[in-house]
């Protein structure tokens, strides 16, 4: 046998660069939240498929594996991708939303729905504050007939009735149940709240501090009790009011000076009252001459430098003190 070299045993290799991956486009961003919708609702594949064929476009059970699932997926047609978006509830542009966008926008809605909750609530405990003023104005033997029922409530029909309405109502709420059963009725523990609920509410509402500042320095106001001598304008943030809204308010009702409220700069439970700050940054949006609107809270406003800011408001909080050296050094002449 002839010798055979070892090179020539050796088969040449070429080497192919492997393709890279293809990254992430619409059509995966709408399986993706096709199952994630789909899963939320509880539905299998096949529920879904007979829906999105209710919608209009055929589908089967197979084919909306391969959307979700399949190696690689389906790809959609325009008008499937459109059935599964009315079906999901869900815009065609959504569909096609990246997922961790889904997640943000999720808790920007969140954001949304929890702000027009407070802003609600507050609207509710307002009228529960007018329902019990009224109710304890009733005397004890006119706080069950339908008369007065109709006046302080607009509630008709017989006060029996209304009564076993409002007891329906409560009857799963433990701690107004247990009042009813001391009290001996549920009118009567509304009757009460005035005295004993209400107040802690009255008492919880936020206040809102504005630092309003301008080319002549900070806004403030001496106080007529003197505690403290010196506050920044400020005042309750009333229920179902914007904090921005109260700032505006407060500052014209104290001081004659319309603001353009800015920025949130911090927010504490106040050291020495417990009561929940809001300081707010604003601005004048035209500069006029002070005044003195409520004569019984307030001796004097001025404006003030951050020199005499430091003197008059000692153990400033801390936020509103950095807030004051940026806003105030920028000023002209300062």
């Amino acid at each position: 046998m002839g010798c055979v070299e070892p090179a020539a045993l050796v088969r040449e290799t070429v080497l192919v660069p492997r393709k890279a991956p293809r990254p992430p486009g619409p059509d995966d961003w709408a399986s993706e939240r096709i199952r994630y919708e789909r899963e939320r609702r509880g539905w299998s594949t096949a529920e879904l498929a007979r829906r999105v064929s209710l919608a209009g476009v055929q589908m089967r059970q197979q084919q909306v594996w391969q959307v979700e699932s399949g190696e690689p997926r389906r790809r959609l047609s325009v008008g499937e991708a459109a059935a599964f978006a009315k079906v999901l509830g869900i815009s065609l542009a959504e569909l096609m939303t990246p997922p961790e966008k889904i997640a943000e926008l999720d808790l920007i809605e969140i954001g949304r729905a929890f702000a027009e909750w407070r802003r609600d609530a507050g609207v509710l405990a307002a009228r529960l504050l007018d329902i019990a003023k009224r109710v304890d104005e009733l005397g004890e033997d006119d706080i069950y007939t339908a008369d007065n029922l109709q006046k302080w409530s607009g509630l008709g029909g017989a006060s029996d009735q209304v009564i076993r309405d409002l007891e329906a109502i409560t009857e799963n709420n433990q701690v107004v149940m247990e009042s009813v059963k001391t009290r001996g009725s549920v009118w009567s523990v509304i009757a009460s709240m005035w005295e004993q609920v209400m107040p802690a509410e009255v008492q919880a509402q936020a206040v809102v501090a504005v630092i309003v500042t301008s080319a002549r320095g900070v806004l403030i106001g001496r106080r007529n009790d003197g505690t403290p001598p010196w506050t920044f304008i400020a005042g309750e943030i009333e229920p179902g009011e914007r904090p921005e809204d109260a700032a505006v308010r407060e500052v014209k009702e104290e001081t004659g000076v319309e603001i353009r409220a800015g920025e949130v700069i911090g927010e504490r439970d106040h050291p020495a009252t417990g009561r929940h700050m809001i300081y707010m940054a604003a601005r004048p949006t035209r500069m006029t001459g002070l005044i003195v609107g409520d004569e019984s809270e307030l001796a004097e406003v001025r404006w003030a430098s951050l020199a005499e800011a430091d003197e008059l408001l000692p153990g400033m909080f801390g936020p509103v003190r950095e807030y004051l050296a940026r806003e105030l050094a920028t000023e002209p002449g300062s």
